[in-house]
């Protein structure tokens, strides 16, 4: 490396050169120790040691809006620690706090979600903000407390975000298998499994980074269930993919509603693809670039008595002036049951797309008019998906289609061909609606919420046929909103089953 005139390809590259101070370390540690140690091997060692501080520390490669740039930092961290006998170690030290406490406060959010866009960097974030700890530490820093904090509250983020098959959602760039935090960073694995299996039912809210988790330890379809919506967006920020909005649903080992995932680095055009709105089941515009200017909010929330609803606005703006709005309120039901409605207000009149997508493992059936049955191969359960509209929606299912591009998963680099609806609806200049339901069920029922009245986004009236209400006879709920309030009314011969419900949607302030 010291003969290098022109780095090649990915040499200098902020997140290699971090990587080769780890490996250097350990070299060091091999070596001095090695029967014949000669100086000179520790002088060489030292030397470049020396040159990867130069270039950790020089100010034009700095990358402060990503975790590049903190793992640039923690390179600079340990070399401290391995090479205490460095000549500008104390500068070094002295550097790296100074850009860490700079970062911090862009990079984990107060709610203590990592800020990239990413289940899957979320995770990453939390191990890096360990070992900054651990660094310090370890070279008698004192830590600051903002970082210990930090620490601490994206542990508690991610707790909240992991199922408990160790997966994560596959939300931004976030690979599919099971996560597991390395021993360093000194959490019982024991008792954070523990945690993640025996939690009480939970609905947790992080509107400073934009997410929503709600854990349903019990449903009605008798299994947890882990739903996930993220909806924050921040530009400036690293792993920027447009999928806003999405709807990431997970029960009995499977993701029943899931996005794309990480795809394989070694193909950029379906990067290109996947970072893109086809990558999620975000609901969004024909023609929308992942990269334009946007920003989203949530409106309103609300939870009681097994009901849990909110709504959540994506803006961008168009050639015309007036801004695009998509709006997705999304209610669950007795834990196994999702309605989702999807609106929308463009002023370029272009259709709207949604593609659902479950797990590879899953297959698909056709079911009635615009319905599907998802299955998995020795689940208890299955998931119905059916969608209706107005204007009416057309569904066409698929499974790795390459054009239209929708029915991927991807794995640790490897992408696989997997079961999706492609739902569209073609422009209309007002009162369009998406009302999508997703149904875990253990029978042949297909049960569906159908639209019987509709105003705007918030004066609406809907029907959702429960079943059999605990051997009471079917059972259909009616849900309605007015403005703020939220009512849910049971009717047919099964509604002494269910008690009437009354919700005021707390306004985002």
């Amino acid at each position: 490396e010291a003969s290098v005139q022109l780095p090649r390809d990915e040499e200098r590259n902020s997140h290699a050169v971090a990587n080769r101070v780890s490996v250097l370390a350990r070299l060091w540690r091999h070596a001095r120790q090695a029967p014949g140690y000669e100086p000179e091997t520790g002088r060489l060692i030292h030397l470049h040691a020396q040159r990867l501080a130069a270039l950790l520390s020089k100010p034009s490669t700095f990358i402060a809006s990503t975790n590049h740039g903190v793992m640039q930092n923690i390179g600079l961290l340990q070399l401290v620690a391995a090479f205490p006998a460095l000549p500008d170690a104390a500068a070094l030290r002295t550097l790296a706090l100074k850009r860490l406490n700079m970062q911090l406060p862009g990079w984990i959010a107060g709610d203590g979600a990592v800020l990239e866009h990413s289940a899957g960097y979320h995770f990453h974030g939390t191990v890096l903000s360990g070992y900054v700890v651990r660094l310090l530490t370890l070279i008698g820093e004192p830590v600051p407390p903002a970082w210990n904090d930090a620490h601490q509250r994206a542990l508690a983020f991610l707790a909240t975000l992991q199922r408990p098959d160790r997966s994560l959602p596959q939300y931004g760039n976030t690979f599919r298998y099971a996560w597991q935090l390395p021993p360093v960073l000194g959490v019982d694995d024991d008792a954070w499994l523990k945690v993640l299996r025996e939690r009480p039912s939970q609905v947790q809210l992080f509107p400073i980074s934009g997410h929503a988790v709600w854990w349903s330890a019990t449903s009605a379809a008798q299994t947890p269930t882990h739903t996930h919506i993220p909806w924050g967006y921040f530009a400036e920020h690293g792993h920027r993919r447009a999928q806003e909005l999405s709807l990431l649903v997970w029960a009995g080992g499977t993701d029943w509603s899931t996005n794309t995932g990480y795809w394989p680095g070694d193909d950029p055009p379906g990067i290109v693809i996947t970072d893109g709105w086809a990558g999620g089941n975000g609901p969004h515009m024909m023609g929308e670039a992942a990269a334009a200017p946007r920003r989203s909010r949530l409106r309103a929330h609300a939870e009681a008595s097994g009901l849990r609803v909110i709504d959540i606005e994506r803006e961008a703006p168009t050639t015309t002036g007036a801004p695009l709005r998509v709006r997705r309120q999304v209610l669950q039901w007795q834990g196994s049951t999702w309605i989702v409605l999807d609106t929308h207000a463009d002023p370029l009149q272009r259709t709207l797309r949604v593609i659902w997508t479950a797990a590879p493992e899953t297959t698909q059936q056709p079911g009635t008019g615009s319905s599907f049955r998802l299955e998995r191969e020795g689940s208890p359960v299955a998931m119905v998906v059916s969608v209706s509209g107005r204007p009416a929606v057309a569904t066409t299912p698929v499974r790795g289609s390459r054009e239209p591009f929708a029915g991927w998963v991807a794995f640790d680099r490897r992408a696989a061909a997997a079961p999706a609806i492609d739902a569209r609806q073609p422009s209309a200049e007002s009162g369009a609606w998406m009302l999508t339901t997703l149904a875990l069920t253990s029978d042949r029922a297909e049960r569906r919420a159908e639209m019987t009245s509709f105003t705007d986004a918030e004066h609406w009236t809907l029907r959702l046929d429960q079943g059999d209400a605990a051997g009471g006879g079917d059972a259909m709920l009616e849900l309605t909103r007015e403005g703020e309030t939220l009512r849910l009314l049971p009717t047919g011969q099964g509604r002494s089953a269910i008690a009437p419900t009354t919700l005021r949607l707390m306004r985002a302030t």
